[in-house]
Parts: structure tokens; C-alpha cells; sequence
């Protein structure tokens, strides 16, 4: 298990290394063709210090958009889109960064747009060079646990073993655990995950001691799932699980830094939604007429209720449909410019559990235990829980739960961007 974990880090190091050549190549093939070859040295001292920033700001973005991710590294439909969303997103940053930060002495325009195609082929061609050579065999696991939860799990593993794991023994009565050496030798299985209840039954602690020397890992079943499912489990949520998770004191920088994001970019998006109000407006006025606006009441961060305002996407006068223009908006996301007010007044974060009417989340409260824990930040446009349940029902409230706990969580910049990132993909799509 140790060598096999060498070895993976050893594969990502590659990965990671060929890339950044990948970007350099890029680069000097892309000031070759510009200014002729050998390339003058005041040209290659004028771009590679602003570059050499750019291709960290890159390598981050893979990390962040998960294409460091061994158990992706497969030449399929999913794989290429994830790329080229990434990819997007970092030749954004790159325009941002040389026409909207003015303190380098470069504005590179034909270098940049040859960079951008040079780096994109060279990347995608080394990638598929290195997904054909790398195939990593998935983990094998053994799972000590009975429920539904469990069986939700294995579920997943099975429909989806791009996750780079192989349940090889299910174990689900505690006098079975007594096996479990022999299966770790015969199935060869690499780790063991273990449920807490079973975990604490004295006959499974001496079965799982007896394993250690087989140089087996093993997780908890929590950690596990929490892991894969990307959203906490339903057993693990109890007033404990908040005290040990929820330190909101130790968040108070993360928060700051995001708010400080919000107000930025939606001051640049602001001037985006400025330029295509009038075009929105007098779509929405020449298909149903007026009002342009709609608004309604929702519960914000710490329970406070405010007003969140979209563009009017149907039907006025008892009509309970969605207008030929509002399908547009809807489908395009232009319907929610107008929350960019939201933004700009602290009421909403780009990133965030999506907030509810006051009376869904009065009724909610009542029905799902801890469900006003969700407001311990400030909702969002967009959220963990929309990638996994987009069309949520009111009976799916508890699950949507498990997501939005999960994002409270782990919130961080880096998750931020991940989400926006994954957003940028379906708006793409």
C-alpha cells in the first residue's frame, strides 16, 4: 500500500511537472513566431516574469478544477470538458491579469492570443500522451457496516468507479469480522472502512488489530463517506458533530476575504449587467410587458429575511408559467443579474446554501432537525447542493441538508472556486 502510494505521488509530480512545460513551451514557441528565432533577450526578459506568475496562477487552477485528480486521468467526453472548462477559466485570468492589473511593462496582445493556442494544444496533447500511459488499478476495500448509508455508498462505488475504488468484501454481522485477516491476504485489499458501531464492538477492535501488521489502512466510515458522497451523513449530524465541526471563529478570514471578493467581481459583472440591461428589458416588456423585475421575500444569514430581486420570468395575472423570453433568461442565468444588488448590500455571497421563501424555511425548521444551521452563512447564486440536486423537491429537504452542512464545513477560497468553476462549466455546456 505504502509503494503504491509513492508511486502516485510520484505520477502527480510528472503530471504537474509536464504541464509546467507544457506552459514554457508554449510560450516560446508563441514569442518565436512573433519577434523570430533565437528570440531577442529583451523579449524573453520582458515576459518571463509576468508569465512565470501566470503559470503558478494556472497550475492552480488544474489543482482547483481537480485535473490533478489520478483517477480522472482517462481520455473520455467527461475528462475533455472538465479540461477545456479549466482551461477557459485560466485564459480568462490571463486577460484579466495583463489588461486589468497595469504593473507590468508588457500588454502583450498577438504574444498572449498565440500563447493561449500553443499552450492549449501542447497541454491537451500532453495530457492524452499521459492518461494512455497511466492507468492506475482501483483500491481495494473492505467495508465493516450494515444500513442504508452503507448501502448508499457501495452503491456510488459501483456506479461510478472513477472514484479508483473496488468493494471486495462487504461485512455486515460482527461475527463475520473474525474473517477479516484472511480476506485482507486473499483479496489483497488495501483498506478497511469501519462504521462506528462497529468499530466499537470488542470482537471487531480484536479482528481490525490483527490487520495492522497486513499494512492495511483504515478509515472511518464517516470520513469515507463523507469523502466520496460529498456531503456529511445522516448519522453523523447530532448537536456533537457541530461542536467539533462548526468552528465559525476560525472562519472569520475566509469570510472577509470572500466578501471582499463578492464586492469586486460584482462590481465588473455590474458593468456586464449594465450593458445588457436594456437589450433583457425590452425583451422581457415586447414578450409579456411589465413589471421587469420580480421580488420576493427569502431568509439570509443568522435568520434575517431580505428581498431578492431576477428578472421577471413569468407569467403576471394568475398565470403560473414560465414567458418564452423567461425560459431564456432562466436557462442562461441572465434572469439573476439583478442579485448583484443583493451581492453589493452583504445580503448574498456568490457562493452559498440558496436561500428559501420565509415560509418554506419556517415549515422546514420544524420538520428537519437542524435545518436553520444552514443559515449560519450568507446564501448564494450559486452552491455546493445545486451540482448534486439542482431540482430539489420540499420532501429532499434533508439531503439538500448534507450538502449545504458539507459546504459550511470545508468553505474555504479554494472550494469558492471550484464551485465557480463547476459553474462556469454547466453555463458553458
Amino acid at each position: 500500500m505504502n509503494s503504491r502510494l509513492k508511486i502516485s505521488g510520484l505520477r502527480k509530480f510528472v503530471l504537474v511537472f509536464g504541464d509546467f512545460l507544457s506552459f514554457a513551451a508554449g510560450l516560446l514557441l508563441a514569442l518565436g513566431i512573433r519577434y523570430g528565432f533565437p528570440i531577442p533577450a529583451e523579449q524573453l526578459g520582458a515576459h518571463r516574469y509576468p508569465f512565470g506568475i501566470i503559470f503558478i496562477i494556472w497550475l492552480l487552477g488544474f489543482y482547483v478544477g481537480g485535473l490533478y485528480a489520478l483517477r480522472k486521468a482517462k481520455n473520455d467526453k467527461s475528462f475533455f470538458a472538465l479540461f477545456l472548462t479549466v482551461f477557459g477559466a485560466n485564459a480568462a485570468v490571463v486577460v484579466l491579469f495583463f489588461y486589468f492589473i497595469p504593473y507590468f511593462s508588457i500588454t502583450p496582445k498577438t504574444v498572449l492570443f498565440l500563447d493561449l493556442g500553443i499552450t492549449l494544444t501542447l497541454t491537451l496533447g500532453w495530457r492524452i500522451i499521459f492518461n494512455r500511459v497511466v492507468s492506475l488499478p482501483p483500491l481495494k476495500i473492505a467495508v465493516l457496516g450494515d444500513g442504508k448509508e452503507v448501502d448508499e455508498l457501495l452503491h456510488e462505488l459501483r456506479m461510478h468507479p472513477q472514484h479508483g475504488y473496488e468493494c471486495a468484501a462487504h461485512i455486515k454481522d460482527e461475527a463475520q469480522s473474525k474473517y477479516l485477516q484472511k480476506l485482507v491476504k486473499d483479496e489483497e485489499i488495501d483498506a478497511i472502512i469501519v462504521e462506528m458501531d462497529y468499530r466499537n464492538a470488542h470482537e471487531v477492535q480484536k479482528n481490525l488489530f490483527e490487520c495492522i501488521q497486513l499494512r492495511v489502512q483504515f478509515f472511518e466510515f464517516v470520513d469515507f463517506y463523507e469523502k466520496i458522497m460529498q456531503k456529511i451523513p445522516l448519522a453523523a449530524i447530532d448537536k456533537a458533530w457541530f461542536l467539533e465541526n462548526l468552528n465559525e471563529s476560525g472562519k472569520e478570514m475566509v469570510d472577509s476575504l470572500k466578501r471582499d471578493a463578492d464586492i469586486f467581481i460584482a462590481l465588473v459583472l455590474g458593468v456586464v449587467g449594465i450593458i445588457l440591461f436594456p437589450f433583457v428589458a425590452a425583451a422581457i416588456w415586447l414578450d409579456s410587458g411589465r413589471p421587469l423585475f420580480y421580488s420576493q421575500m427569502r431568509v439570509g444569514r443568522f435568520n434575517s429575511p431580505f428581498k431578492i430581486y431576477k428578472f421577471r420570468s413569468m407569467h403576471i395575472g394568475g398565470k403560473d408559467s414560465v414567458t418564452r423570453i423567461g425560459r431564456f433568461l432562466r436557462t442562461s442565468h441572465l434572469d439573476e443579474i439583478p442579485q448583484l444588488w443583493n451581492l453589493l448590500k452583504g445580503e448574498m455571497s456568490f457562493v452559498g446554501p440558496r436561500p428559501e421563501q420565509v415560509w418554506i424555511v419556517e415549515d422546514l425548521k420544524n420538520k428537519v432537525p437542524f435545518y436553520t444551521e444552514r443559515l449560519l452563512v450568507r446564501p448564494g447564486i450559486t452552491g455546493w447542493a445545486q451540482f448534486f440536486m439542482p431540482h430539489a423537491k420540499a420532501d429532499e429537504a434533508l439531503e439538500k441538508l448534507q450538502y449545504d452542512l458539507f459546504y459550511i464545513k470545508h468553505r474555504s477560497l479554494l472550494l469558492d472556486l471550484q464551485i465557480l468553476l463547476k459553474t462556469l462549466r454547466i453555463l458553458l455546456s
